[in-house]
C-alpha cells in the first residue's frame, strides 16, 4: 500500500486535472510517484484505480503478485484489503437498517441472547463507531492466528471474557473486534449467515473480485503476501487463519471493486439518501457525570 503522503500526493494531482477530460499527464505524474515509492521501499506489488463520475479512468497494476513466478500484478488481483473491510461491511449494515431489520440505538441483547451481562447495553451504532468499550487486538493475541472459527458467532470467544474497556458510548477506542460482534448482530437480525450478507452485498454492488479471505483456500487471482524483513528484504508472510476477524479486516478485494463501492454511496443508488447521511454522521459521546469531592 502506498504511504499516506503519496497518496495524498497523486490525489493532488488528480485534483488539478479533473475540470479536463485528458488525464494522461495526471496520469504519468502519479504513475512516477508509484514507481518512486515501490522502488524506494520495495513493495512487490501495487494497483491503483481511479474513477470520476460514472467511469474508471485509470486502473492499472505495479509490480508482482508473486516475487518466485514473476506474476504481474493486474486489475483482477486480489490484495488483503485490511480495515477497509470495515466500510464495506457498513454498506451491509446500513442496507439492513434500510430494510427496518437492525435498529442501530437497541441494545443487543435484543438480538444476542447469550452474551455477557456487560455486553447488554451496547448498541449497534456503538460497534460501528468504536465507542462500545469492546477491546481492539493486543498482546493477548497470537500475532498469526491458527484457530479456524467456522462462523462469526464462535468467533466471539476471542475477547468475550474480557471486561470493557468504558462505559459504551462514553469515550472512543478503535476495535475490530468491536466489527467482530456487530457481524454476530448483523447475522442474527437478518437470519442470514454473515457470509451470505456479505456476498449479496458484493454481488449487488458488482464487486465480483471481492470475497472472504478464506483460510488455507487458495481464492483466484490472489497475491501473495509479503511482509518485511530487515535481514532478508521482503519474505512471504506466515501463513494466517483470518476467521478471527472477518467484518473488521478479512476481506480480499480490488481497487476497482473498492471504487465501486465509494461510486455507490457518492451515487446515492445503492442507499437512500437519509440513510447515507446516518452512515457518514460524526457521533456524539455521552457525558460522563464528573464525581462529586466532598
Amino acid at each position: 500500500m502506498l504511504k499516506k503522503k503519496y497518496l495524498f500526493i497523486i490525489l493532488m494531482v488528480f485534483c488539478q486535472f479533473s475540470f479536463c477530460q485528458d488525464y494522461t499527464k495526471a496520469i504519468e505524474q502519479a504513475r512516477f510517484l508509484i514507481n518512486a515509492h515501490q522502488n524506494q521501499t520495495r513493495i512487490p506489488g501495487v494497483q491503483v484505480a481511479v474513477s470520476i463520475g460514472d467511469s474508471i479512468i485509470w486502473s492499472e497494476g505495479f509490480g508482482y503478485s508473486d516475487l518466485d513466478t514473476k506474476a504481474p500484478v493486474n486489475s483482477q488481483t486480489k490484495f488483503r484489503i485490511a480495515s477497509v473491510s470495515k466500510p464495506s461491511t457498513s454498506m451491509a449494515l446500513v442496507r439492513l437498517v434500510q430494510e427496518h431489520k437492525i435498529d442501530l440505538d437497541k441494545q443487543i441483547s435484543h438480538y444476542l441472547k447469550d452474551i455477557p451481562e456487560v455486553w447488554r447495553e451496547i448498541t449497534p451504532r456503538q460497534l460501528a463507531s468504536s465507542t462500545s468499550g469492546i477491546r481492539h487486538y493486543n498482546s493477548e493475541d497470537p500475532e498469526y492466528n491458527q484457530v479456524n472459527y467456522p462462523d462469526v458467532t464462535s468467533a466471539l470467544e476471542r475477547f468475550r471474557n474480557n471486561p470493557l474497556l468504558f462505559e459504551p458510548g462514553t469515550a472512543y477506542q478503535y476495535s475490530s473486534y468491536g466489527w467482530v460482534l456487530l457481524s454476530a448482530v448483523m447475522e442474527k437480525a437478518s437470519g442470514q449467515s454473515f457470509f451470505e450478507i456479505m456476498e449479496n452485498t458484493w454481488s449487488d454492488l458488482g464487486m465480483l473480485d471481492t470475497t472472504f479471505d478464506y483460510p488455507y483456500q487458495n481464492s483466484d487471482n490472489a497475491s501473495k503476501f509479503y511482509i518485511y524483513d530487515k535481514k532478508e528484504g521482503r519474505i512471504e508472510a506466515p501463513q494466517e487463519n483470518r476467521s478471527f476477524m472477518y467484518a473488521g479486516g478479512g476481506y480480499l478485494s480490488t481497487t476497482e471493486d473498492l471504487v465501486k463501492a465509494g461510486r455507490a454511496i457518492l451515487d446515492k443508488g445503492y442507499i437512500d439518501k437519509e440513510y447515507i447521511d446516518e452512515l457518514l454522521s460524526p457521533q456524539q459521546l455521552k457525558t460522563v457525570p464528573k464525581p462529586i469531592i466532598a
